[in-house]
């Protein structure tokens, strides 16, 4: 929490990582993604629920298109070496 109180009246990442002996882009890394609202520590959300379910079914579908290709470059031999 003090690292957030230090980040909203201004200090620099380098500020913030030196008592902790880390480099800057560490502080950044580990406490950038945190937002101090009042007294409340509060993390975005990455994706919305609804986000999830489309990702998933995009992602089998580009692996299935990606194993087809494959295949398909490999031709009807299946011990035949690929040629590129």
């Amino acid at each position: 929490m003090c690292v957030l109180e230090d980040r909203a009246t201004g200090a620099t990442w380098a500020q913030i990582a030196e008592p902790f002996r880390i480099t800057p882009d560490a502080a950044r890394k580990r406490w950038g993604h945190w937002t101090l609202i009042g007294h409340a520590v509060v993390t975005p959300r990455r994706h919305a629920n609804e986000h999830r379910p489309h990702w998933s079914h995009f992602r089998r579908r580009s692996q299935a298109r990606a194993r087809h290709c494959h295949y398909q470059r490999r031709g009807p031999d299946p011990h035949m070496r690929l040629q590129y």
